[in-house]
């Protein structure tokens, strides 16, 4: 969980003492990220269809959670948008501000209709006149959002050159030899790949090498996934005869993009 979600679920709680009608008990909610064990540990009211902040006056402070208040434990320091929280144990309180005083429509807007629409942004503000503490900007940083993970996962590693490439079809007919540098020398060696869309023969050969690549980036491009040509770009394979490389990366696109449909 990251700590955006974290404090979502925090942010849930505290409305839990003025949205939740039902179901009275206490519960408690952990979560451990990047050796910090951050538990929260919260009551859920019953309001029997009281409308709490209506009763209560403005300026009211009182505790969230029933019968106690509820409770935020952390072993290690936390970021909270630039405000460093101690590890140790902390209580939520609520007070309540002035009616509708923080029923922003332009930051509801921001909020739900164009930050989900966006893959990256660098900033957006929100500028709004509070009754009781003046004029304000609200920021929504991206340098706050940070990406919880990001995986590489290897799909396929070829151990048999000769199999592998005999193995499939290719769209387009075509010869090729290739220059394959293995470290472990499983697929290490120069192998003349003949192949079309009805099959294909490969074998060791002698012969002068068209491409040069690793077997890390044949398993890239074994698939059909990554074009040969892209591969070339990103300096991945070296073209050693004029022509070879566009000649190969016919023969190993597919039309079908792969797709892993489990992650082990």
């Amino acid at each position: 969980m990251s700590f955006t979600r974290l404090f979502s679920l925090l942010a849930t709680l505290c409305l839990a003492a003025t949205a939740m009608a039902q179901g009275a008990g206490r519960g408690a909610a952990e979560v451990t990220i990047k050796k910090t064990k951050i538990s929260v540990t919260y009551g859920r009211p019953e309001l029997k269809g009281r409308d709490l902040t209506a009763e209560a006056p403005v300026g009211t402070v009182w505790r969230v959670g029933m019968n106690e208040a509820t409770e935020l434990a952390t072993t290690g320091p936390l970021d909270l948008g630039g405000t460093t929280l101690p590890a140790g144990k902390y209580s939520l309180w609520a007070k309540k501000l002035g009616d509708k005083e923080w029923d922003l429509p332009e930051l509801r807007r921001l909020l739900e209709e164009v930050l989900p629409q966006r893959k990256n942004f660098e900033g957006f503000a929100v500028d709004h006149a509070f009754a009781r503490v003046g004029r304000k900007r609200l920021l929504v940083d991206a340098r706050l959002i940070v990406q919880s993970n990001r995986t590489d996962i290897q799909w396929v590693r070829i151990l048999d050159a000769v199999v592998a490439l005999e193995s499939r079809r290719y769209p387009a007919t075509g010869r090729v030899v290739l220059e394959i540098d293995d470290p472990l020398g499983h697929a290490h060696g120069r192998f003349a790949l003949d192949g079309g869309p009805d099959g294909a023969e490969c074998r060791p050969t002698t012969e002068s090498a068209d491409l040069a690549l690793s077997v890390s980036t044949l398993g890239a491009a074994y698939l059909g996934g990554h074009p040969l040509g892209v591969l070339a770009r990103a300096g991945r394979v070296d073209e050693l005869r004029p022509g070879a490389l566009a000649v190969a990366d016919a023969m190993f696109r597919s039309p079908v993009a792969p797709w892993c449909v489990t992650h082990f």
